[in-house]
Formats: C-alpha cells, sequence, structure tokens
C-alpha cells in the first residue's frame, strides 16, 4: 500500500514538473513575442528619428531650421539606437532562455508568430463541456 502511495506521489510529482515546464515555455514564448514587438516599434521609432534629421538639416541648410533642432534630432537618433540595440540583445536572451528550457538548440534566426486565431464558432456550453472532459481525462491519468 506504502508503495503505491510512493508511486502515485511520483506520479504527480512527474505531472507537476511536466505542466510547470510547459508553463515556462509558454511564458518565454510570449515574452520573445512582446520583445520582438516591441523591437518593430522601436525599430519605426528609429526610422522616423533619421527622417526628422534629415528634415532638420535640410531645413537649416535652406536657413529656416535651427541647428539646436538638427542636435535635437541627433541625441533621439542615439536614444532610440540604445533602445534598438538593448531590445536586440533582450530578444537574444530570451531566446536562449527559451532554449535552455527546452534543452534544444533552436534555428539562430526563428521568428515568433505572435498572431491570435480566435475560434468564434465556440459558445461557453462547448468550452465548459471541453474543460470537463479535459478535467475528466486528465485525473484518470
Amino acid at each position: 500500500d506504502q508503495m503505491k502511495e510512493m508511486l502515485s506521489l511520483s506520479n504527480l510529482q512527474l505531472r507537476q514538473t511536466i505542466e510547470n515546464t510547459i508553463i515556462q515555455v509558454y511564458n518565454q514564448y510570449y515574452n520573445i513575442a512582446l520583445l520582438a514587438e516591441n523591437l518593430k516599434a522601436v525599430e519605426e521609432a528609429l526610422t522616423l528619428s533619421r527622417r526628422r534629421l534629415e528634415r532638420a538639416e535640410l531645413r537649416v541648410e535652406l536657413g529656416q531650421g535651427l541647428s539646436l533642432d538638427k542636435l535635437n534630432a541627433k541625441v533621439d537618433i542615439s536614444r532610440d539606437s540604445v533602445n534598438f540595440l538593448d531590445l536586440s540583445q533582450q530578444v537574444e536572451n530570451a531566446k536562449r532562455d527559451l532554449e535552455v528550457i527546452i534543452g534544444s538548440t533552436l534555428p539562430q534566426d526563428f521568428d515568433i508568430d505572435s498572431s491570435v486565431d480566435y475560434d468564434m464558432s465556440l459558445t461557453s456550453n462547448a468550452l465548459t463541456e471541453i474543460a470537463s472532459v479535459s478535467f475528466a481525462f486528465s485525473v484518470l491519468l
């Protein structure tokens, strides 16, 4: 009887470890997706800052702008460049962390799909039924 309890406890601990690993993979995957989206936004901000510098330089050349505007634009480019490099490093670190969690090497430049498809045909009753079947199945394991 004690052996059965120990086996049951061991199975529960194994299941908990597996579930925790799956949760870590999900969390890390969506962390990478969030960082990748932020990286796109910072990249767009950097592009806009470069355009702003070009306009400021042109205005200074034409005598309509101030050199202060040009300097401010350069500061913005520097700030956006630092943000871009920082986020790029965070994305790479997060990808390495995901590799550690799954215990495998992933392709060097894998992309994260952050789009979500919703099944609008599901109703509350259908979701409750699916959840109860999943729960019943997990109890059997």
